[in-house]
């Protein structure tokens, strides 16, 4: 939808959906996108029709719900499109999509679009994800890629100290590189956090191109 030119953002009245709301008005903004309206709702909301006429009334080209979780979004998806919406929904953030589908079904999630963190295909991925189902009964979600890999640092820190010390641990840890799923991890956020305890961590590629 290279026409898409409007935008209303809906995210829960939580410390979460706030500053998600703030960052992707930003983001849309930057790249010529109208935010016509920042909609909050309540977790768990079983019925989104209130809002949702109200965000259809700004006539949105598309409907962001960063900051919601799983279910909430399938919701919005399923009532959105029972409004007779026909445009793009998205999720930029996060996980849970095969939830989101659940609660919204297949006859409605046409034109819902998400973020992924991981290929799961890759050999690496089935490789965690068959550790993991050994392990636990949960579903597998992509974004226990990067705990697993930070988690790995985490200990490789504790060899290297030879103590479990916090103090002693998080500045050797802020400092280390290491090796992630998708390529290259370490610790960032100095500049915007005065301090470096922000994981940056590599985005899988599909092998198209070079990243």
């Amino acid at each position: 939808m290279p026409n898409a030119k409007k935008v209303a953002v809906m995210a829960p009245n939580d410390e979460t959906g706030q500053e998600a709301v703030v960052l992707v008005e930003k983001a849309y903004q930057a790249n010529g996108i109208e935010v016509t309206g920042k909609y909050m709702f309540e977790r768990d909301t079983p019925d989104f029709t209130p809002i949702l006429t109200k965000v259809l009334s700004t006539q949105p080209d598309i409907i962001e719900t960063d900051g919601s979780a799983p279910v909430d979004v399938g919701l919005i998806v399923k009532q959105a499109r029972q409004l007779n919406f026909k445009g793009l929904i998205n999720k930029i953030g996060g996980a849970g999509t095969a939830e989101v589908i659940r609660v919204a079904g297949p006859e409605y999630s046409d034109g819902f679009m998400y973020q992924t963190s991981a290929d799961l295909s890759d050999p690496k991925v089935k490789r965690l994800m068959a550790a993991f189902a050994a392990k636990y009964k949960d579903p597998f979600n992509a974004t226990l890629i990067t705990g697993y890999d930070m988690s790995v640092m985490l200990f490789d820190a504790i060899v290297k100290v030879q103590s479990l010390d916090a103090r002693k641990i998080a500045p050797v840890l802020a400092d280390m590189k290491g090796n992630g799923t998708f390529g290259p991890l370490e610790f960032g956020g100095q500049a915007y956090y005065g301090i470096k305890r922000q994981p940056l961590f590599s985005f899988f590629s599909d092998g198209s191109k070079k990243e």
